[in-house]
């Protein structure tokens, strides 16, 4: 039950109301039985007090004997076993002096201030009800010529209060015709609750399942979605805003997924097609070679010719594999002194053939000493790249120019040269892969647009960044921005 959402929703809700359904019930049944049992006491007491009114003393040479001459009958509602219940009066001095039937043993009350109202056990573990009321008892000072009290006056109730008179009234009834109509009600509630509790998991069920059907319907969604259909939104009609930002966020991991497939794609298309020109350069150089028979410098020339194409190919290859794990968070950073003068000096000298061949001015602008903190094999990397990016596009008798300054915790190296063939707009995509600005060198195997883009990532995993800018002239600069690791 607890991986099906809709059952769990439908159990955690009726249980909740069943609870509360309970509680609420109790509630009632104890607020009713509280009425009912002060009602029942309140029509004891009223029959208790017409029963008084009615007693008649005799009082004749000390015999006391007494005559009740009327009764009040309990509501049906209120009648048992013993429908009239028992009645018994007492004397002041504790003398029992009538009782309404025989078979029960009653106790002499003991209260000073009545009505008194006691819960009694009888026989056959029986509940019974009893009451008290006192009786003005002045027979012996208002009796007529027969020797009888004057009537219903001589055996008036008091007020409630204190005992005025010299006798006591205990009506005894018993509790089971109450306890019957307690028992009836409670058995009603708990019905009613368990009835009701199972009527409101119904109803649960039917919303439950028509408010889970965006749901069923966004997996239906899903389920249609294939790899050539990753452009097409998934769309829920009328669906809750609940589901909105799930519905949001799965379109835009649709969309991820998509441009991972599309970069993987043109990746592939890519590379493929820089491999073949190296390749299709090697075998065309063999196969002239072989037309017809060279002397040893020849051979000698195209044995080189290839193997700088082989170069060229396992640079782009080592390079390509070291920007898949720094897009993968693979590669490990060790933070070491690393001397950014030294570094820049050595990378410009690697391409200083380049340079000179093309009779291009270097200006260079170091201060004395600017170490910092960094991944050493990171770092002159990106210094490698950038350098023989500036030193392949730069044209004859042109200017490159280098310059390192600090900014804070920040060093920047700033790499510029003329001669770029890149407009200012199409200087954002110079970090892409495979993206070459001047077209027209894409087919000498020379450059396959993998450096700027190593580049970018390097600088990322470095906590560094790179800025690209293409101005009129033909120059093109690229900022480097240095994280001081050590830096406190």
């Amino acid at each position: 039950m607890s991986h099906s959402l809709s059952k769990r929703l439908i159990f955690t809700s009726a249980a909740a109301s069943g609870v509360v359904m309970m509680l609420m019930g109790v509630a009632l049944y104890m607020t009713v039985a509280h009425i009912l049992r002060r009602q029942f006491d309140h029509v004891l007491l009223a029959r208790a007090t017409a029963i008084a009114a009615g007693v008649d003393w005799d009082n004749n040479n000390g015999h006391i004997s007494v005559r009740i001459e009327s009764d009040a009958p309990l509501p049906r509602r209120y009648r048992g076993s013993h429908e009239q219940g028992q009645v018994f009066v007492w004397t002041k001095q504790g003398q029992l002096v009538y009782q309404s039937s025989q078979g029960f043993s009653p106790v002499k009350p003991r209260e000073a201030t009545y009505p008194a109202f006691h819960t009694l056990t009888l026989a056959h573990q029986q509940r019974a009800r009893e009451v008290v009321v006192p009786l003005q008892a002045d027979g012996g000072d208002s009796r007529d010529g027969s020797g009888k009290s004057g009537g219903k006056e001589a055996g008036r109730s008091p007020p409630p209060g204190k005992v005025g008179g010299r006798a006591l009234l205990a009506v005894v009834q018993s509790l089971d015709p109450l306890n019957d109509i307690l028992q009836t009600m409670l058995v009603a509630v708990a019905l009613s609750c368990a009835l009701a509790t199972g009527l409101l998991a119904v109803v649960l069920a039917l919303i439950a399942r028509q408010s889970l059907r965006p749901l069923r319907d966004l997996a239906a969604n899903i389920g249609r979605v294939g790899i050539g259909t990753l452009a097409e939104q998934v769309a829920v009609p009328q669906a809750p805003s609940e589901l909105e930002p799930v519905i949001n966020r799965l379109n835009e991991l649709l969309s991820r997924v998509q441009s991972a497939f599309e970069r993987e794609r043109l990746l592939t298309a890519d590379v493929a097609h820089e491999l073949r020109t190296p390749l299709a350069g090697i075998q065309t150089t063999l196969e002239l070679s072989l037309t017809r028979h060279r002397d040893e410098a020849s051979y000698r020339q195209t044995i080189e010719r290839s193997l700088g194409i082989a170069h060229r190919m396992q640079t782009m290859i080592a390079n390509l594999l070291t920007l898949t794990r720094a897009e993968a968070g693979q590669m490990r950073l060790v933070g070491e002194a690393f001397d950014v003068g030294q570094a820049v000096n050595d990378a410009l000298a690697e391409q200083r053939g380049v340079l000179d061949e093309k009779g291009v001015t270097v200006t260079i602008t170091i201060p004395e000493k600017c170490v910092i903190s960094t991944d050493r094999t990171a770092a002159e990397l990106v210094l490698r790249n950038v350098m023989e990016n500036a030193a392949s596009y730069v044209d004859r008798d042109g200017c490159v120019e280098v310059s390192v300054h600090r900014r804070g915790k920040v060093v920047v190296i700033s790499l510029a040269n003329t001669g770029s063939q890149v407009s200012a707009p199409d200087a954002a995509h110079v970090f892409e892969r495979f993206w070459r600005g001047d077209m027209a060198r894409s087919g000498d195997g020379a450059h396959c647009g993998l450096g700027l883009a190593l580049v970018q990532r390097l600088m990322a995993v470095l906590g560094g960044s790179v800025q690209a800018r293409s101005q009129q002239g033909g120059r093109f600069e690229i900022e480097l921005m240095f994280q001081d690791l050590g830096a406190v």
